[in-house]
């Protein structure tokens, strides 16, 4: 008998569980988007400037009118290998205000300073003293850019250098070694 109630209660629990999901996801109907032009990995750090753009949409992807959007920019994380060529800037926040959205889209241009993984949280809710009515709507982005093709090709020439200078310190103190003088 008590298994047969154990039971019982773990088929409502596990049912219970199953409508959570969509209760929820009838109450969030609004959506925020995000995209960048261009894409976030053809974006060139500290080269071009990017623009990106936030919207406000609601169940049938429509923009939501007299929205407020927050927005919140972190840099990349410090990596233990390689550092950037900017490491104060490393892992702190590089951005955090509010705009009004009277139409739903907020659209910033600007550079993004360093290669890596950053972190986006934008927060849009309705204007106050306005007629928009909806539930306040959060998402988290995380946007991947490479690095700058050109300090890429900075760094293998400056390995290529140092690998022919120690090339050709290594030529001559051997041919000195050979010779029986000192180097």
């Amino acid at each position: 008998m008590v298994t047969i109630w154990r039971r019982s209660w773990l088929w409502l629990a596990v049912a219970l569980l199953a409508l959570i999901p969509s209760a929820t996801l009838a109450q969030g109907s609004s959506t925020i988007t995000v995209t960048t032009d261009p894409a976030a990995g053809k974006i060139i750090p500290d080269a071009e400037l990017a623009k990106t753009t936030i919207e406000v949409k609601d169940a049938q992807g429509q923009l939501i009118k007299n929205a407020v959007i927050d927005f919140e920019l972190d840099a990349p994380r410090p990596s233990p290998w390689i550092s950037t060529d900017f490491p104060v800037v490393e892992g702190t926040r590089l951005f955090e205000s509010r705009f009004a959205a009277p139409d739903g889209r907020l659209v910033l241009d600007f550079i993004w300073p360093l290669r890596g993984e950053y972190r986006l949280f934008v927060r849009a809710s309705p204007a106050p003293g306005t007629d928009a009515s909806f539930a306040p709507v959060t998402r988290e982005v995380t946007l991947h850019l490479n690095e700058n093709p050109a300090e890429r090709g900075n760094l293998i020439q400056l390995l290529i250098g140092l690998f022919a200078l120690g090339l050709v310190a290594g030529m001559v103190m051997g041919a000195a070694n050979r010779a029986g003088q000192p180097a």
